[in-house]
């Protein structure tokens, strides 16, 4: 496992695992998951690749129910400020 300096994003070096399951059991949330077909771990990497490019990772994008999403921390707060907001505003119009 990696941790970029950059972002923070929390990754598996697939070069470097040797398939010990180490991190697996070391995850106190599972988030590691083992690949029986590689012989390696895996866990979500937020798309990198699309973060890279100034994208959402992938889940963000397409969550229907938008929920999911992905960001520098003071703007989710705002968008969920905003949200609840929203929420109460139409609680009041409803009473």
């Amino acid at each position: 496992m990696q941790k970029r300096p950059k972002d923070g994003i929390v990754f598996v070096d697939f070069n470097l695992c040797v398939g010990c399951k180490a991190c697996i059991t070391a995850c106190p949330w599972g988030a590691p998951q083992w690949n029986p077909e590689t012989g390696k771990a895996v866990k979500c990497d937020y798309c990198m690749d699309r973060v890279d490019e100034g994208l959402k990772p992938a889940c963000a994008t397409v969550c229907t129910t938008h929920c999911l999403h992905f960001g520098k921390v003071e703007d989710i707060t705002q968008i969920r400020r905003e949200r609840h907001a929203r929420a109460v505003a139409a609680q009041e119009r409803h009473i």
